[in-house]
């Protein structure tokens, strides 16, 4: 049974479910299904402004990887990875310092899996962005743009989005218009 089956529940209804499913998984050192039920509570978690959750089963989902290699496939969690990279930076208990190790971890993890490194890159010029760093952001932007997509990267409408804020925060409007009317995304 997926939570997700159940439209009427809300986000916050579906987290409490898991919550519970995750401790009866535990109570059973079913260490397989609480990795299923904290990947599905991951994605609940997202959507509510309590990162603690999204950060506490993701170190949960890695510590049973860490654990467990040849049961579960890291590239399962990798898309989930930036959104605790994310919640980092938000969390005045983390310092720049663990920051910097979380990322050389999620770096490390992207290449062990094949993955190129537009995704760490992206994660660095948004964080630098969202804190007016506009020229150490172009750097990134750059880094991240020469860089080929991949299946952890964001989806064209997003990347493309994220692309205009910096000409946007940088004040160069004609060239954010430029980039927007040579999108094929605007056609659609």
């Amino acid at each position: 049974y997926q939570v997700d089956d159940n439209k009427s529940l809300t986000h916050k209804d579906k987290v409490q479910l898991l919550k519970q499913a995750a401790a009866i998984a535990d109570l059973n050192e079913d260490v397989e299904w609480g990795y299923d039920v904290r990947m599905q509570l991951l994605r609940e978690s997202y959507y509510l402004t309590n990162d603690e959750e999204l950060v506490t089963n993701f170190t949960w989902i890695l510590n049973a990887y860490e654990e467990h290699p040849d049961w579960f496939d890291e590239n399962d969690f990798l898309w989930e990875y930036k959104w605790v990279l994310g919640a980092m930076y938000s969390n005045p208990d983390v310092s720049m310092e663990q920051i910097e190790a979380i990322l050389e971890d999620f770096k490390a993890r992207l290449t062990r899996n094949g993955h190129g490194l537009r995704a760490y890159y992206d994660r660095l010029y948004t964080e630098t962005l969202s804190i007016g760093q506009v020229k150490k952001a172009k750097e990134y932007l750059d880094l991240r743009n020469e860089c080929p997509q991949d299946d952890v990267d964001n989806c064209p409408a997003c990347t493309l989005d994220y692309e205009l804020d910096y000409y946007l925060e940088a004040g160069e409007f004609d060239e954010a218009y430029k980039i927007f009317m040579s999108s094929s995304l605007r056609f659609r």
